[in-house]
């Protein structure tokens, strides 16, 4: 009988995961077991960013100062799919040149990435401006929107640059950030569900992200029977 090639891929994410943890995670620190924090090079750095702001005299946790953040990381991102590009071997300047359903650039997991972070920011945005104050009982469910937005984006990004490397390595790279994906997409849901039940101001908002979300993972699980219907790897 043959092996489901996602299946070997998986095996061979498990036996990585055991010596690098922190490119199977959704960088979620806080909500992390300690035992694994411990030796965790992510963990350190975020904790590091922290003291930084509150040495500057800021809140770590303040709204503006999380987009602030996010805004870095977006562009910081970019630097580091470029140094994945080097060490895999790609060259990005030839990604739209290369069809995969469509190009990379225009490819719908893309597209609905990159207007789900959009649409994300201004939601934010308008849900904590001046004249407006997140209840207590909504804080976390808004912070879990928050704190996906990012990674929903950037993932999407690695996994398609992963499937036009075309080779094992990239597959299973591909595949370790659908699982973050996944998880990604699914924490939104749940969270933009709470927030609707009690906010009905921005239900229209919600409802739109909650329609972006459901095509991204139509588009996931069609990158999945992609790579499981591959010839070899």
């Amino acid at each position: 009988m043959k092996t489901s090639i996602l299946a070997k891929i998986k095996r061979e994410n498990a036996r990585f995961e055991k010596t690098a943890p922190y490119n199977f995670c959704d960088r979620w620190c806080e909500k992390c077991p300690k035992k694994k924090r411990a030796g965790c090079r992510v963990y350190h750095e975020e904790f590091e960013k922290k003291l930084q702001h509150l040495a500057n005299g800021r809140d770590p946790d303040d709204i503006y100062v999380m987009l602030d953040d996010l805004e870095k990381s977006l562009k910081g991102s970019t630097g580091a799919i470029d140094k994945w590009s080097k060490e895999e071997e790609v060259d990005l300047s030839e990604l739209d040149a290369v069809e995969y359903n469509k190009s990379t650039a225009k490819h719908p997991l893309r597209q609905l990435a990159l207007d789900y972070l959009d649409r994300v920011r201004n939601f934010l945005y308008e849900s904590y401006d001046e004249n407006s104050r997140v209840e207590d009982s909504l804080f976390n469910f808004y912070e879990t929107v928050h704190w996906y937005c990012m990674p929903i984006m950037s993932k999407s990004l690695i996994i398609l640059y992963s499937i036009e490397a075309g080779n094992f390595s990239s597959y299973c790279n591909a595949v370790s950030q659908i699982d973050i994906l996944k998880k990604a997409c699914l924490q939104s849901q749940k969270a933009l569900n709470d927030i609707s039940k009690q906010k009905i101001t921005h239900r229209y908002q919600i409802s739109a992200l909650l329609g972006i979300l459901r095509d991204i993972s139509r588009q996931i699980k069609k990158i999945e029977k992609y790579i499981d219907n591959l010839p070899t790897l």
